[in-house]
């Protein structure tokens, strides 16, 4: 059985963030993939001169 969870990582424990469905003292192997942060993501792929262009732009917007 193979499943895909979310969890926290607090305290140097992984937290999920479901009710887990296996039996006390089970092993199991557990492969760490960050969850992407599309807003960092995106602006690591934009030029310099784009993000000051966009952060001006959001900053004289009343976009609340």
């Amino acid at each position: 059985m193979s499943e895909v969870i979310e969890c926290l990582y607090e305290d140097g424990v992984l937290k999920p963030f479901e009710k887990i469905k296996l039996k006390e003292k089970t092993k199991v192997r557990v492969t760490i993939k960050p969850k992407l942060n599309l807003h960092e993501f995106v602006m690591a792929q934009l030029p310099e001169e784009k993000i000051k262009e966009l952060e001006e732009r959001f900053e004289s917007e009343d976009i609340c």
